[in-house]
């Protein structure tokens, strides 16, 4: 597994998990890329070069907004990308805030296990996804 610098092609070589498709519209959209292109990120492929995740963070007043887009194999490299997320996560400008569908139970478990906490209530209109999602944040 290697890590490298993101890049916006990276994001065409991701065979992306069912759960994310609907954010996929997005990246024809130049100003939602050009935001996550401004901030740091990395991509993350397996030994054969094939993308698993792309994940970074993006600057706001205050702090950052955590992103990331996964693979459907990255079930099994989860180890590794959860390692370089927490290293992505240490740089980040704290509070960090990032969001996961309420119907998705394994984005939930993830973000928990990069440290963040979960709001209480669920919001609509804060991700790319449609419906209901936790806002989650993590403050060290």
């Amino acid at each position: 597994m290697t890590v490298e610098r993101f890049h916006p092609d990276h994001l065409r070589e991701l065979d992306l998990q069912p759960a994310q498709e609907a954010a996929r519209a997005a990246w024809d959209d130049p100003d939602y890329v050009a935001a996550i292109t401004a901030g740091t990120a990395g991509t993350l492929r397996n030994a054969s070069g094939k993308v698993i995740a792309c994940a970074g963070f993006v600057e706001v007043d205050g702090g950052s907004i955590a992103w990331a887009f996964l693979s459907r194999d990255a079930g099994r490299h989860m180890v590794t990308a959860v390692r370089a997320a927490r290293r992505l996560m240490e740089v980040a400008p704290h509070p960090v805030v990032a969001t996961a569908a309420c119907g998705f139970p394994q984005g939930c478990r993830l973000l928990e296990m990069l440290g963040f906490t979960r709001r209480p209530e669920p919001v609509s209109g804060v991700s790319l996804q449609p419906g209901l999602h936790y806002v989650y944040e993590r403050t060290a």
